[in-house]
């Protein structure tokens, strides 16, 4: 239904993993759109509205007009400004690095100011900056305000081996909420830091570490990531991270001979459970 939908407007060039990507007959751009959203719209709705449903989705993505904002005037659209973290593979075949706005908090993502309309998402271009008359840094302080703003379901569960696993569930918002951690999980921030997941846009979850149990919490925890990864839309990667003195450091790894993986949990993080366990 979306790619007959979209057919109307340009060439659609590929469909994998949720995601079109398309050319459009008019406008310069190609864009890539990601299915997640209307994924969760047409969850709950009857078959014979889908149609209807995909229709109107995609219909807010070819004019902007009809939403009021002119992206070149920076008083219209700072309350529409927001970060979407994007796994690193997302706009590659667009080759569209060189004209995005993004940081780099989670390895393997990218951190990306975006425009965050009723119905869509759409990256905000680094050429704005010239007309804004703002820094980079400062458009990502009001994005990120508007983040702390999204109404996130939290959770907790207790493992009976003695530690805490929060959840942090929404439409399509969490790992975003997560980029300011000191303040939206606070609670999550032990002794030696948090374990930190974020399989999709609408679920991530953090452990508090406060003793050397790292393996253990990943022993009891990996299912529940590759399951959120194999079955929320949004994905974004089943990577561990550590998050410890406002940073996030990934947890590496390396090829097993039987197809599997080693992790390897970070050296800093390794030294400092050492010198706690003197």
């Amino acid at each position: 239904l979306s790619q007959d939908f979209l057919e109307e407007y340009g060439e659609v060039t590929k469909v994998e993993d949720g995601i079109i990507d398309f050319t459009p007959f008019e406008g310069p751009n190609d864009n890539r759109y990601g299915l997640d959203n209307l994924v969760r719209l047409l969850k709950d709705e009857d078959l014979a509205n889908w149609p209807h449903e995909v229709s109107s989705h995609f219909s807010k993505f070819f004019s902007n007009v009809e939403l009021g904002y002119d992206q070149g005037v920076f008083e219209q659209i700072k309350d529409i400004l927001s970060i979407r973290v994007y796994p690193d593979s997302y706009f590659e075949e667009l080759h569209m690095e060189g004209k995005l706005v993004f940081k780099v908090d989670f390895e393997d993502t990218k951190s990306t100011l975006v425009f965050d309309y009723p119905d869509k998402f759409e990256p905000v271009l680094r050429e704005y900056f010239d007309k804004w008359n703002v820094s980079e840094e400062f458009a990502f302080s009001i994005a990120m305000d508007r983040v702390n703003q999204y109404e996130i379901r939290l959770g907790k569960k207790e493992f009976e081996s003695g530690f805490d696993q929060f959840s942090f569930f929404s439409s399509t918002y969490s790992a975003a909420f997560l980029l300011d951690f000191e303040r939206n999980a606070k609670m999550c921030i032990g002794k030696f830091g948090a374990l930190v997941n974020i399989p999709t846009h609408g679920s991530a979850f953090a452990v508090p570490i406060d003793v050397n149990n790292v393996p253990e919490i990943i022993s009891e925890t990996q299912e529940t990531i590759n399951r959120f990864f194999d079955e929320d839309p949004g994905q974004i990667n089943t990577n561990y991270y550590w998050y410890y003195a406002r940073k996030f450091v990934k947890f590496q790894t390396s090829p097993k001979s039987d197809g599997y993986c080693n992790l390897h949990i970070p050296v800093d993080l390794v030294n400092l459970l050492k010198q706690a366990g003197k």
